[in-house]
């Protein structure tokens, strides 16, 4: 395991935590790479250990996680910083965070074994993140993934719209 910091658009230094097998040489065996992104309610991208990703690990998959701001890594001023009409900030660190594991001089990943990877409210930063920037991923994983929050929001009759008010 090893964790770096990422310089976004802004000069903000983000957190990307990188996790892959001893057999594993980054720069030399062009594994497949999952980047993770949440950044939503203070609450930070890695919750807790998840065993079905071990698998993953010993077929020679790298797992990243973007810790981008609105998550809750960094304190309240991380996630306000990625919340409303912040929430563009997170999207760049995400970017920013892809473009560090497909540069040459450090992590060197070809981009089309670079996989963008989002659950429920990640998916609006790492969709924006697709969408921006199509050519830094190969595939995507989205799971329940929440991408269509200006839609969403106008929906009152929704579960829990009203309570997502102020996350968006």
């Amino acid at each position: 395991h090893s964790q770096i910091l990422v310089e976004s658009f802004d000069n903000i230094k983000v957190p990307l935590s990188v996790i892959h097998s001893p057999k594993v040489d980054l720069r030399e065996d062009s594994p497949v790479v999952v980047l993770h992104g949440y950044g939503a309610y203070g609450e930070p991208v890695v919750r807790g250990f998840d065993p079905s990703l071990l698998a993953l690990l010993e077929k020679g998959v790298v797992l990243a996680f973007a810790h981008v701001r609105g998550g809750g890594e960094l304190g309240k001023s991380w996630y306000h910083g990625g919340r409303r009409h912040q929430k563009m900030n997170a999207v760049e660190d995400y970017l920013s965070c892809a473009r560090a594991l497909i540069n040459p001089s450090s992590f060197n990943v070809d981009p089309s074994n670079l996989v963008a990877k989002a659950f429920s409210a990640g998916g609006a930063i790492v969709g924006a993140a697709i969408n921006r920037e199509p050519e830094l991923f190969g595939s995507a994983i989205m799971v329940n993934a929440f991408l269509d929050v200006q839609t969403s929001m106008y929906q009152k009759d929704l579960a829990l719209t009203e309570h997502e008010y102020d996350e968006w």
